[in-house]
């Protein structure tokens, strides 16, 4: 095989490929890059951990045709390369030569018949959304997705797609993140899980335009085709929570709030949080107000706001953390929180409509 390509579009097409490359295998395969040429003037780039698989291409200048696995560390040398052509040509010994610029590498590859089938399949009635619909509901709820070993089928995000909507949901036994969209889809219903490490790539690579990204299913795989690149995953097996049943259907207290404030009072006392210790946040509701207040080996904090609050007066604690990335998620100018005593979970919702649903478990606290 031997071609010539522009270094930036190269460097980018391996980069965006090296993200999905198994650290540690023992298939030697796929902890490299396979580059294989297409036609007279394109080259696909895979990449591929028996788990989630990417593939794109650009334009090059294909003197011979052929396929070659390439190392990992194809993509440090590209990137540290002098922008312009680079060439890469590589023999029946699976030895690769590197030049451009003023600069020459002697690579070893691997044979490219060893590498394994990545199952990009097609699908008869294929999901089609929005990239940045798609990207922003990712961003609002794989951050809830859970980290448990020992439920799998919850470290993925469930979708739900029926009746022109698609709802995501993403739960760790703490806190729920719901989040629904309109589309057009005149399909049958779905339903399936996918693991939270494949929509966070999935996510880098969706664009702010008004382009389109398809997601078509075939058995336990799915693949999310952007035009510019295919990702490939396996879909997660199990029984995901009936989520909702564990919302909550009734409050004795309800605030409405300056989902910016709010924020900005969360996020001040994100400094005082500490991972270990877990301090909890004490917050005060009723009388028009919300007061907040963080004690820490670091220091202490409070803040008090002005709400809408109606029902009952309440005090409840909760994790920092968990409050806090679940009001940053909810982008719209103020929310709704719902209460039902010290021990009920914090219900966040819209002030209008149901575009998203979070929820985050109280923290028991003895004087409370």
């Amino acid at each position: 095989m031997k071609f010539n390509c522009s270094t930036s579009l190269l460097s980018d097409a391996c980069s965006a490929a090296s993200r999905v490359i198994a650290v540690r295998s023992p298939l030697p395969a796929v902890q490299g890059i396979l580059i294989r040429t297409e036609g007279d003037s394109d080259l696909a780039v895979t990449g591929y951990d028996l788990e989630i698989g990417l593939a794109t291409s650009c334009k090059a200048d294909i003197i011979e045709p052929g396929a070659i696995i390439v190392p990992r560390v194809i993509c440090d040398i590209l990137k540290w390369m002098s922008n312009g052509l680079v060439s890469i040509e590589s023999g029946p010994d699976n030895k690769i030569v590197v030049s451009g610029g003023n600069s020459r590498y002697d690579l070893m590859g691997i044979d490219a018949s060893s590498y394994p089938d990545v199952p990009f399949i097609t699908s008869d009635s294929p999901v089609t959304v929005n990239q940045k619909v798609l990207r922003d509901m990712i961003r609002q709820t794989v951050f809830a997705v859970s980290t448990d070993e020992s439920q799998k089928v919850h470290r993925g995000v469930k979708f739900t797609v029926a009746d022109n909507c698609l709802t995501m949901a993403a739960l760790d036994g703490y806190r729920l993140a719901v989040r629904r969209e309109n589309i057009e889809y005149t399909g049958e219903a779905l339903s399936f899980v996918v693991p939270g490490k494949t929509l966070n790539e999935v996510s880098k690579l969706l664009t702010e335009d008004d382009k389109t990204v398809r997601l078509e299913l075939s058995g336990k795989q799915i693949v999310f085709d952007t035009g510019d690149y295919t990702v490939v995953s396996r879909l997660l097996d199990g029984n995901f929570i009936n989520y909702e049943a564990t919302v909550p259907g009734e409050s004795s207290t309800q605030v409405k709030v300056s989902t910016g404030e709010l924020l900005d009072g969360l996020g001040g006392m994100m400094f005082m949080y500490n991972e270990k210790s877990k301090s909890p946040l004490k917050c005060s509701i009723g009388g028009g107000e919300i007061r907040m207040f963080i004690s820490t080996a670091t220091g202490s904090t409070n803040v008090k706001l002005n709400a809408d609050t109606e029902g009952s007066d309440l005090e409840i604690a909760f994790n920092t953390r968990y409050l806090f990335e679940s009001v940053r998620a909810a982008e719209t100018e103020q929310i709704k929180l719902y209460l039902n005593g010290s021990y009920s979970p914090c219900v966040i919702k819209p002030v209008d409509g149901d575009s998203f649903l979070y929820m985050v478990l109280p923290v028991r606290l003895n004087n409370i």
